[in-house]
């Protein structure tokens, strides 16, 4: 599946380091907020039952992933950027913002290309160890890695997979799962509605018009819809 146009990161008021150093964090597998992740179901009995050499192999699998679970980072983005629980859940209750990332810029691009990004997959039953799934025969175990629950749909997330990510910083220091990012990827930055001004929308104003490779990026803010339970986005 080819990812759309733009893909959108949701972050709190509080990382303004992401545009300042031009840096993004990968989050460590084992951090994520869902407890079932990298974590495959273990198999269902069927005829003669669960026989002790499948059983085994789920056992293996399961301590692999827990254990890659700790140094693969993963880098979320989403499809909309105006769903209202989006903004709740990982921009601080609309106080965060949006950074709209342009997939055609080389740097997603070739995430895309190289197999890294792809969207998630959404499902019932979870993927299990040795047996196909029955709503989804086509899930193999290792798509553990990009498979939820169906309910996280409302994400519509795509996943950028690294294993161990990392970027050294000036006194060439290993700082894991931090990734640099080109300007030119940021199309526009929408702040929320709930922004603070002192905060927020002045600091992303003076760090855009002091960053020349910004000079392009477009700043919208989030404002009420008047009559429906909808976000829109106003030019600053």
């Amino acid at each position: 599946m080819t990812p759309p146009a733009i893909l959108y990161k949701f972050v709190g008021p509080s990382r303004l380091d992401v545009l300042r150093d031009k840096r993004i964090r990968f989050t460590p597998a084992c951090a994520l907020n869902d407890p079932f992740e990298f974590r495959c179901g273990a198999p269902v009995p069927e005829g003669e039952g669960i026989g002790h050499f499948e059983q085994k192999i789920h056992e293996k699998v399961e301590r692999e992933n827990l254990r890659d679970s700790q140094s693969f980072g993963v880098l979320s983005l989403a499809e909309e950027w105006d769903s209202i629980p989006m903004w709740s859940h990982y921009a601080d209750s609309h106080k965060g913002f949006v950074i709209a990332f342009n997939t055609k810029s080389e740097w997603l691009e070739s995430a895309w290309r190289d197999d890294k990004l792809k969207d998630v997959n959404y499902v019932k039953e979870r993927i299990c160890t040795t047996r196909r799934s029955k709503t989804d025969p086509g899930l193999r175990s290792g798509d553990v890695l990009r498979t939820k629950s169906i309910q996280w749909e409302y994400e519509h997330e795509w996943r950028w997979i690294e294993c161990s990510p990392s970027h050294k910083d000036a006194d060439d220091q290993k700082v894991q799962f931090l990734r640099p990012f080109p300007a030119e990827s940021i199309s526009e930055i929408i702040l929320g509605y709930r922004s603070s001004i002192i905060e927020l929308v002045d600091p992303i104003r003076k760090i855009i018009k002091e960053t020349p490779d910004y000079a392009h990026v477009r700043l919208r803010q989030v404002a009420l819809h008047a009559n429906e339970y909808k976000l829109e986005a106003k030019d600053l």
